[in-house]
């Protein structure tokens, strides 16, 4: 419950700092047109998951017992709002709050097991909060613009679950994290963007991929990553003249 409160403070405290450091730089300064825009997006992910230390199968990060594994993508969609505070032509930044779903599917095998505790398979699904504070470097006229982007994202899980086969055994579970499992991630986010003027405002639209660099303590699964690549389209409107 702490981490959500700091969370929803966090995403309010992201906006307010990026607009009162556009009002503020506005003043100071009269050459340089300082703008902000606000928007909101929506995007489609294809999500993968990365399991590390599957309880089931008794197999550590470093272990030479692996036998085989595979991983499926998911495919899902997402939606956010986010700001573009440029300070230049060239040069913005672009906070955003987006939930967003992740997961993924594995199957893994440890042959070196007795029979009966050698396979084991998962589907996961969970919703996370995102905030995404990325630089634009853009290239472009008055009427569009290509951005490359890039920086990190931070986010937490809030809930998911699972469905699970080991073996004979089969079923769903809710995502229950070990004491000190981490909520709270941290990732890199790196794409490309393209913006359109279509006079009150702006066409988005970007494709990017981020990788977490924290892993989630799952009880009786093991430590979780994600990663996905997203391909999004927005609409944002001037907040400054």
């Amino acid at each position: 419950m702490k981490n959500f409160m700091f969370l929803l403070v966090s995403i309010a405290l992201h906006f307010v700092f990026f607009q009162q450091l556009t009002a503020q730089q506005s003043k100071q300064n009269k050459s340089i047109q300082t703008t902000s825009h606000i928007g909101v997006r929506s995007s489609l992910h294809i999500l993968n998951v990365q399991l590390s230390n599957p309880v089931f199968l008794q197999i550590d990060q470093a272990s030479a017992l692996r036998n085989d594994e595979t991983y499926e993508s998911l495919t899902a969609f997402a939606g956010g709002v986010y700001m573009d505070v440029r300070f230049t032509n060239f040069f913005a930044l672009q906070p955003e709050c987006n939930i967003q779903q992740v997961g993924g599917s594995y199957v893994g095998s440890n042959t070196r097991l007795p029979a009966g505790t050698n396979t084991a398979s998962y589907d996961f699904r969970a919703i996370q909060m995102e905030l995404p504070l990325l630089a634009k470097i853009s290239a472009g006229d008055i009427f569009w613009r290509v951005s490359a982007l890039l920086g990190p994202g931070f986010g937490i899980i809030i809930g998911g679950n699972y469905d699970y086969e080991e073996n004979a055994n089969s079923g769903n579970s809710n995502l229950t994290f070990n004491q000190g499992g981490e909520r709270l991630s941290t990732s890199l986010v790196a794409g490309l963007a393209l913006e359109i003027d279509l006079g009150r405002g702006w066409l988005y639209g970007d494709a990017r991929y981020s990788n977490t660099f924290s892993k989630a303590s799952v009880e009786n699964v093991g430590d979780l990553s994600f990663s996905n690549t997203a391909f999004s389209i927005g609409y944002s409107m001037p907040l400054t003249k």
